[in-house]
This record gives C-alpha cells, sequence and structure tokens, in this order.
C-alpha cells in the first residue's frame, strides 16, 4: 500500500508541470465508413492544438492485402498488423512508440489493435476492448465508436467508426491510462467482464493477439 501511495504523490506533484507543456488540443469528431474485407484500409487524423498547429497524429493502417500492408510496414517501419491497427504519435511522426499503448509496448499488443471478432456479440459488448475504447491522456479523451456493425455471425463485415477527441485537462497521463479491463481471454466468448485495478503492470493485463 504505501508504494501506490508514493507512486500517487509522485504523479500528484510532478504531473501538473509535465502538463503545462502539453499543447491544449481541438475538440472534434469524424466518422469513417470500415469495409473489413477491404484489400486496404487508410485512416490518418492530425490533432491540432488551439492555433492549428498539429499536435498529434492518428494513424491507422489494415485491411486483407498482407502484401500492402507488408510493403507499407517496410516504407514506413512500422510493423502494421491488420485488419487494423492505429498508432497515436506526437507532431507529423508515424513510429512504432505509440501513445496509445498503456505501458512500453507495440501498437499490436494495444487496444489500437482491431480483430473483427472482437467488434460482434458478446466481444464487441465488452467494455474497452469492442466496439467502444477511450484513451486517457495528456489532458485530453481519444474514443474510438463503432457502430452500425453488419457481420457475418463471426466477423465484422463492415462498421463506421466514430473518432473523437474531447479535452480534459484533469488528465495528467504521459501515455493512455491503464482501462480498468482485463482483455477477454483466447477464445472466450467475452460474457465474463474481468475489471482491474489501475496500478496492475500492463505487461500482464492485456495481451491482445487474443480475438484475432
Amino acid at each position: 500500500m504505501r508504494a501506490i501511495f508514493v507512486l500517487l504523490a509522485f504523479f500528484l506533484i510532478i504531473s501538473p508541470a509535465m502538463a503545462s507543456d502539453w499543447p491544449v488540443v481541438r475538440n472534434f469528431r469524424r466518422t469513417f465508413d470500415i469495409a473489413w474485407d477491404s484489400p486496404r484500409i487508410d485512416i490518418d487524423v492530425p490533432i491540432v492544438d488551439l492555433n492549428n498547429v498539429v499536435a498529434y497524429r492518428l494513424i491507422c493502417h489494415g485491411g486483407t492485402d498482407d502484401a500492402s500492408l507488408d510493403a507499407l510496414s517496410e516504407k514506413s517501419g512500422i510493423n502494421y498488423v491488420g485488419p487494423l491497427m492505429c498508432v497515436l504519435n506526437e507532431g507529423n511522426n508515424e513510429t512504432e512508440t505509440s501513445l496509445l499503448a498503456e505501458e512500453n509496448l507495440p501498437p499490436w499488443h494495444t487496444r489500437g489493435q482491431f480483430s473483427r471478432k472482437q467488434l460482434v456479440g458478446s466481444c464487441g459488448n465488452y467494455p474497452q476492448h469492442g466496439k467502444k475504447r477511450s484513451f486517457r491522456l495528456r489532458g485530453f479523451v481519444l474514443s474510438f465508436d463503432l457502430s452500425n456493425t453488419d457481420d457475418n455471425g463471426i466477423r465484422a463485415t463492415r462498421s463506421l467508426m466514430k473518432i473523437s477527441i474531447k479535452r480534459d485537462p484533469r488528465i495528467l497521463s504521459v501515455s493512455a491510462q491503464p482501462s480498468g479491463y482485463a482483455a477477454p481471454r483466447a477464445n472466450s466468448d467475452c460474457s465474463h467482464v474481468v475489471r482491474e485495478p489501475p496500478f496492475i503492470n500492463a505487461y500482464y493485463r492485456y495481451r491482445p493477439g487474443l480475438l484475432e
């Protein structure tokens, strides 16, 4: 318990100073029509500050054409994993060091990695790992909200993906805060929702690859 109080004190003392250096971003909302059987899925959203300077960049790539994704990965230096993987970088950068990671994990092991099985049935309704996911960091909340999802009974075939940013100056985390929910177990029906304390190491908490 003492270690937790020390950690809390550290963030209360240090984080406000760090937060003052972060750009204040503009709220926004955009919707994308995602056909999950498409050869390529590409989303590139600049997140700007109040002076319309690009503060962050949300980049998502995926699709069914593995050769195209391999070529993109070789060109960008990022191992993009289908069906859709999103990274959030500072400025105009495009790197594997995604701010969506709750720990120092590669982007395909974050909640920015989407699987078609994660979007249907009880898995689609699983908090923070299904159709609705939010990432809290640096004075804002980045949200993904997938709706109007069509499926073949096993996997999603089409979705509307709403991506939004909402400012919240109370959020002082450098990268995404833990979601508070464990990822569903491999091959589970996602009916059992598991809550997690906020300070459990994310390395042991989240292993996506689970519902590929």
